[in-house]
Order: C-alpha cells, then sequence, then structure tokens
C-alpha cells in the first residue's frame, strides 16, 4: 500500500506483486531465472540450466547450496496492524501528520508506503524456511518558509502514535530559525570547536548524524564484501581502522530492523558479529560461496534486493555502538545531511561531500544554521578521526535505511 503525499492531497494506492527465482547448480557452473507471471518449476529449471555459467575461475571446484541449519526465532519483524491495515487506515495516518504539522505552519509532501511479503525458501540439500514480515517506510520533505529538509523513517513496524514524529520534525525546523554568526564553529571560537586530530593537524569538531553518517560509511562498507577482497578491488586489512571509541556491528536479528529476518538469502541463519571492534576491523562479509573458498563460516550476509537477481554481499543491519559523548556537551558543527554530489570514489575512499544542512553548537545548543561548505578528503581519514559517540536517545532520526546510530563524533582537519 502505498499514499502519495502532495500537500493536504493525498492519493493511494494498492499494488500486489509476487514471483518466484530459481537458481541451479550443474557441473560448478551457475544458472538463474525469475518469472514474475504463473510459471511451473520445470520450465523455471529448464530456462535456470540455459543460462548456467562459471561465474568466476575461483568456482571451479565443487560448489554447493548451504545444508538444513537450525533458525533462532527472531522477533520486531511483522506487525499485525500493517497485516490487517486498509490503505485508509495508511492514508488517515498521513492527514494526521499533516495536521498537526500545520499547526506550527509546517508543509510537507512525499510518500508513505506499508507492505506485508510471505517469503519461502527451499533448496535441494533439504532447507526449508517460511516467513513473514512487514516493511513501514515514510518519506517526508519539509517546509516552512524557506527552510526545507527531508525526512525519512524506515522499519518493521507500523508506530500509529505520529505525536514523536511530528515533535521531532517541529524541533528540526526550528534550528533553522535560531540566530548567531553562521560561520562562527567553521573558524573557530574560544568554546574549542577547534583543536588538533590524530596527526597534530588543525581540526573541527563534528557531530554527524544517522544520514550524514550512512553517505561516509557506504563506500567503507561496500569494500567489507569478500568477494571485492578476493579480486583485487578492497584495499582493507584486518587492522586497526578507526578510532578506538568505534565499535560497529552488523546484526541481522535486531528488534524491528531492515534487515532482520530468519535467514539470509541463501538459507544461512542471521547472526549478529562485529565488523569493527574498538577500532580495529575484526570481519569481512561472507555469502555460503565465498565461506565454503576460505574454508571459513558465512557471516550470513548474502542479501536479496530483488527477486529478480540472485543475493549478494550485503550487510542487513548496521549498528554503532553508543558512547560516552553527550551531545549537550559538544560544541563544534552538526552535520544531518551531506549531498553527495561528487561522489565517493567507492575503491579508494576519497570523498567530495557538500554539507547542506548543517548547524553550529556550543555546549550542547543549536545556534543557528551554518552556511554550506564542502569536505574533501578520505574515508578512512574520516574513521581513524573518530573520537566518541553519543546516545541513541540524543539522535532524534537515529534510523537511516540499514543504519541504527547516535551521533558520531570526528575531528576533521580544516
Amino acid at each position: 500500500m502505498c499514499v502519495d503525499i502532495q500537500g493536504k492531497r493525498i492519493t493511494p494506492q494498492v499494488a500486489k506483486v509476487s514471483g518466484s527465482a530459481v537458481r541451479i547448480i550443474e557441473k560448478n557452473k551457475v544458472g538463474f531465472h525469475y518469472a514474475n507471471t504463473p510459471c511451473d518449476r520445470t520450465t523455471q529449471i529448464e530456462r535456470a540450466l540455459k543460462s548456467a555459467r562459471i561465474p568466476d575461475t575461483q568456482y571451479q571446484w565443487g560448489i554447493t547450496f548451504p545444508e538444513s541449519q537450525h533458525y533462532p526465532a527472531v522477533e520486531g519483524i511483522c506487525d499485525p496492524g500493517i497485516e490487517c491495515a486498509e490503505v485508509s487506515d495508511v492514508a488517515d495516518y498521513c492527514l494526521e501528520i499533516l495536521e498537526d504539522l500545520s499547526i506550527y505552519g509546517i508543509s510537507a509532501k512525499g510518500v508513505c508506503y506499508c507492505r506485508k511479503s510471505h517469503f519461502t525458501l527451499q533448496n535441494s540439500k533439504g532447507i526449508d524456511v517460511e516467513e513473514k514480515s512487514t516493511y513501514f517506510m515514510l518519506d517526508l520533505d519539509v517546509n516552512q518558509g524557506e527552510t526545507a529538509f527531508n525526512v525519512v523513517k524506515s522499519c518493521r513496524l507500523w508506530d500509529k502514535n505520529s505525536e514523536p514524529l511530528v515533535d521531532a520534525i517541529k524541533e528540526q525546523v526550528s534550528w533553522y530559525t535560531r540566530k548567531g554568526n553562521k560561520n562562527e564553529n567553521r573558524k573557530g571560537n574560544k568554546n574549542g570547536s577547534r583543536s588538533k586530530n590524530r596527526t597534530g593537524e588543525p581540526s573541527t569538531a563534528y557531530a554527524f548524524g544517522s544520514r550524514a553518517l550512512y553517505a561516509v560509511l557506504r563506500p567503507f562498507i561496500w569494500q567489507l564484501s569478500i568477494d571485492r577482497a578476493k579480486r583485487g578491488i578492497s584495499k582493507i586489512k584486518l587492522e586497526s581502522i578507526a578510532g578506538e571509541s568505534f565499535t560497529l556491528l552488523d546484526d541481522g536479528k535486531i528488534f524491528n530492523g531492515v534487515g532482520t529476518s530468519l535467514c539470509d538469502g541463501e538459507g544461512i541463519p542471521s547472526n549478529q558479529y562485529y565488523i569493527i571492534e574498538k577500532g580495529i576491523l575484526r570481519q569481512f562479509m561472507y555469502d555460503h560461496f565465498h565461506a565454503l573458498l576460505d574454508k571459513k563460516e558465512s557471516t550470513g550476509n548474502a542479501v536479496r534486493t530483488s527477486m529478480m537477481a540472485p543475493p549478494k554481499i550485503a550487510p542487513r543491519n548496521l549498528v554503532v555502538k553508543e558512547g560516552t559523548q553527550s551531545l549537550s556537551e559538544f560544541t563544534g558543527v552538526l552535520i544531518e545531511e551531506v549531498v553527495n554530489d561528487k561522489g565517493a570514489n567507492l575503491v579508494s575512499g576519497e570523498y567530495t561531500f557538500n554539507c547542506k544542512r548543517a548547524f553550529q553548537v556550543r555546549d550542547g545548543e543549536i545556534l543557528g544554521l551554518v552556511d554550506p561548505f564542502v569536505l574533501k578528503g578520505s574515508i578512512f581519514d574520516i574513521l581513524q578521526n573518530i573520537y566518541d559517540t553519543g546516545k541513541i536517545k540524543e539522535n532524534p532520526f537515529p534510523c537511516y535505511r540499514e543504519l541504527l546510530t547516535p551521533y558520531v563524533f570526528i575531528q576533521i582537519s580544516s
């Protein structure tokens, strides 16, 4: 179910999508076929066989599918409220948000999306998994006068109480209207927003929100696939890669996570493991095939982004561990959103980010909006200069896509 929001006008839509996919292995060749129209299993297998190819020279040995395993129960993936909801319920929820925001002179447009899924996974080794799940997503462009920003909320469960969301949006809007020297913290001040990073260079303290941090982590996570490491693309090694206060987990079982499930796309039970622990890179991401190749255990990172293609190695739910830094004690620049207009090089980690939603902060007080500016450098330098993380409860929007994070505090060279 989807509701398109344009001011006070909403347009509800309902769609049903179904499909089936078959992946086969024959004589070290892998074939795949997807059908979104009725198609019997025999026909699909025949078509998958015709498409079979040797995917990589490293696979020219016995490759197999995973065997049936025990699947511990996971919670927070199926919401009865979404399962039983009518499109009118979603429309009423959207209207309630619009009406509550309008009281404060705030308008919004965007989309609200609710989905229920029924997924089955079977293979010739005995795996037979069946799972029901739900998904909720709200994507709003919020406006008040000259103030405009985007809010994204995505999760498994639908909190029909819109009051906390409206309060968070209202608070963010108020940040734009607060007065202060817009360039004060970019230039530094006596309260210590400028100091030195680990190499002794002059630097500025930044706090990254979930959306901004996602843009920073994206090229790093891309390199954590063992498939890319084997192809010589990834330059990452198991070594100290971030500040000691930074710990990052991949958790396929976290409550209400968008990537939470009984198993990954190949039938490997979901688990939790450290990607980075106290600054040390502990683990690459594995699917079943690459784990066999390295004689390791799969990390359960075979992710199906669509039924139209085989699973690929990707994170499930990225979770940044809470630290000791309170936003109320922070002086520097708070970045909520960056525009990756020139992109981050997924191989080298070099980036150029246009920071369009950033605020100057002194001792935790939001003073006002900072003029747009550009950050350039290396993702790996940013990770090394993380000096602390905050508390989840202090971040009004801690979830962005598959990332759950408090504010992350970084000293970046000026």
